[in-house]
Order: C-alpha cells, then structure tokens, then sequence
C-alpha cells in the first residue's frame, strides 16, 4: 500500500493501555531489530482515522465471547536519535523522569493508564510507504500494591533524610566518629 506524504500533527492520546511492551528493545520473533517499543490501545475513531492517514492499525481477533467488537491497537518506537522523548512513572507520592537507557523499567511495572503524544514518521520501502508512530512524551501511572502504598511514606535510605549526605543509618557522615 502507498501512502502520500502529508504532515501529520503531533497525536495526544489519554488514559489508554500499552500491550505488548518491549521497552528494553529485546529482539523477539516479532521484533527483529531490537527496537525499544510497545504497543497502545487506540479508540475506534483515532484508530479508524490513523489507518486512513496510512499508518499500520491492527485489531485483536474477535472471540466467540465477545460481545463488543475488539479494540485497536499499534505499535509505537522510541527513537534512539535525535531529540529523545520525555518519559515519567507516576505513583501516589510523585512523579519520576526517566531517562530513555532507562526506560525497561516499564516493562515490569503494572501500567494502570499511559498519556502520551506520538510523531508520525513517514517511510517508504519499494513500492510500499506510510507512517509509523514514534514517542514524543509518555506519561504512566502505576498501579501500587498494598504494601507499596502502606510503606509509600518510608524514606529511602538512598536519599539523604538528615543532611547533605547519608550514610544509610540516618546520620549524616560528618556526625559519625570513625
């Protein structure tokens, strides 16, 4: 399919789902380059109007269950050139930046919602051209366990709690008499 080039504005997409993650770019059947990506979960009419503009919009096979038709789905890269992309984790005591050589943490945290904006990047190969979606921002909130949230308000012995400096026992280094 070919696709004619047009731009494509920045895409803000809010409270949806990423499936399939491989933020650490581990090279699996289908991801042959070792691409860090993951994959949202897009409304119908965003879906229906980014497949129109030529990108590649997949949706889930339907099951016999079902009785909604099956949500839409695509697959978004971080660019590994260039400006990199602004990435933050969210819990119930703030909020971290995370840095793009950082970013498998995703892989392994509960993902409750993602917000995020994508760029659309034109390709063309042979006879073939379209666009494919690349991480401007991503914002994800976590979902917490009982514990985490129980404990949410215990300091880290990694940050300094007394001073300046801490060596891991609540006492700053220059109080310490060895």
């Amino acid at each position: 399919m070919s696709v004619t080039k047009k731009r494509i504005p920045p895409i803000v997409i809010e409270g949806t789902r990423i499936v399939f993650p491989n933020f650490s770019g581990n090279k699996t059947k289908f991801n042959k380059n070792g691409k860090r990506e993951f994959n949202i979960i897009l409304p119908k009419e965003t879906a229906l109007q980014m497949k129109e503009d030529g990108f590649n919009i997949k949706q889930f096979k339907a099951r016999p269950e079902d009785t909604e038709e099956p949500e839409y789905y695509t697959k978004v890269t971080i660019g590994e050139t260039g400006r990199p992309p602004t990435m933050v984790m969210i819990n119930k005591k703030g909020r971290t930046t995370v840095e793009p050589d950082a970013c498998e943490v995703f892989d392994y945290v509960r993902v409750a919602s993602a917000d995020l904006i994508i760029n659309a990047f034109y390709w063309e190969m042979d006879d073939n051209s379209g666009y494919a979606a690349y991480l401007q921002s991503l914002y994800v909130t976590i979902e917490e366990d009982e514990l985490a949230l129980k404990y949410a308000d215990v300091p880290d012995l990694d940050e300094p709690a007394f001073g300046e400096s801490n060596n891991g026992l609540g006492v700053v280094d220059e109080d310490v008499p060895f």
